[in-house]
């Protein structure tokens, strides 16, 4: 058995690499959020509890972490690729909340405000792609930390720290080993496969890359669809494309990081039902983001 694969290469791990890897996924393992293993039985689907929707279809949410954080930073790449989750919350634990609680980006904030709004038409299961521990819901307690995907020189050092691949790998490839070691393509399309009717994704071109093409098993029946710059539409897989450009910021009078946050929620907002986002086109899904009167 190889390994360590990298886009369909095989990397044997350094000598310095192998005692931090096999530390590493003893407490990954030990630590995944929800058991792949009949994976769909864990899938939190909530709802607003004073008036849950009968029959309620289903919407997940794909987002990023963010580098705004709630605690001042205690961990870094390095204790993560070491420890794992777990042994840092037990080791700072007046530093660990939440994911949802834990992450304070504008963005974060308003795809968080999203989530609430859609859990009044429909049961919703909501997902954070973490550089730091993998795909996480909003409930994982997690340590504050600082490590991202779009730092390559964090990047750099972990591809050599946890021997996912030489030095000659390319930016999205280091990106592509690190997320694969984290768990993050295979646990989304293990998440996928419980096959929501509605997906939103808003992930950055970093952290789409970190998908690693997990978004091309989106299932058929999926009405799939991703907030996202015109330069990484051929990062979305399977989903339709919802432009999220300097147009749609132009006439929300927002700002870059705002901006996906911003049309989601004025999607969530615009809805007295979840049945139309089962079949509306992805233009139309643009028209009801931009509309100023939503935007708060």
């Amino acid at each position: 058995m190889c390994p360590v694969q990298s886009r369909n290469r095989c990397f044997p791990p350094t000598a310095a690499s192998r005692s931090v890897r096999r530390s590493y996924n003893r407490s990954r393992s030990a630590s995944r959020d929800i058991p792949v293993s009949d994976h769909c039985r864990h899938v939190n689907l909530s709802v607003n509890p004073e008036n849950p929707p009968p029959m309620a279809t289903s919407i997940f949410v794909l987002s990023a972490c963010s580098g705004s954080k709630a605690i001042e930073p205690e961990v870094g790449c390095e204790e993560i690729d070491q420890a794992g989750r777990n042994h840092l919350v037990d080791e700072y634990p007046s530093a660990s909340i939440e994911a949802q609680s834990l992450y304070t980006g504008d963005e974060h904030e308003l795809i968080k405000s999203a989530v609430e709004q859609f859990q009044d038409v429909a049961s919703v299961d909501w997902r954070i792609v973490s550089a730091g521990f993998g795909l996480m819901g909003p409930d994982a307690v997690l340590p504050s930390y600082e490590c991202t995907f779009k730092d390559d020189k964090q990047v750099r050092e972990r591809v050599e720290r946890l021997g996912v691949g030489p030095s000659t790998l390319t930016k999205k490839e280091r990106i592509r080993a690190v997320a694969s070691e984290l768990g993050i393509p295979s646990a989304i399309r293990d998440w996928l496969a419980c096959e929501p009717d509605v997906l939103f994704v808003t992930l950055g071109r970093d952290y789409l890359i970190a998908t690693d093409g997990a978004l091309l098993s989106v299932p058929d029946e999926t009405r799939a669809l991703a907030f996202a710059p015109r330069g990484t539409r051929d990062l979305i897989g399977a989903c339709q494309w919802v432009p999220s450009t300097e147009t749609e910021r132009e006439a929300l009078q927002t700002t870059v990081t705002r901006l996906k946050g911003r049309q989601l929620r004025n999607v969530a907002t615009s809805i007295s039902s979840a049945d139309v986002l089962t079949s509306i086109q992805a233009d139309k899904l643009r028209e009801r983001s931009i509309r100023s009167g939503l935007s708060r």
